[in-house]
């Protein structure tokens, strides 16, 4: 299981490649749909764990 810090380097190189197809690319292109769903993902995991941490609510 990743920890949280590894998790949002992870979601730092995923929106990073993000920023570079978006110089190039529309919204609708099918790996940028990827790109977002797979950080969306990493940063509802982070919510979780954030949540088991502190037994509260994460915003």
């Amino acid at each position: 299981m990743l920890n949280r810090d590894e998790l949002i380097k992870q979601i730092e190189t995923l929106h990073n490649k993000r920023l570079q197809r978006l110089d190039v690319l529309e919204n609708n292109d099918p790996v940028m749909q990827n790109l977002n769903g797979q950080i969306l993902a990493l940063t509802q995991v982070i919510k979780i764990m954030e949540t088991k941490e502190d037994g509260t609510n994460a915003k």
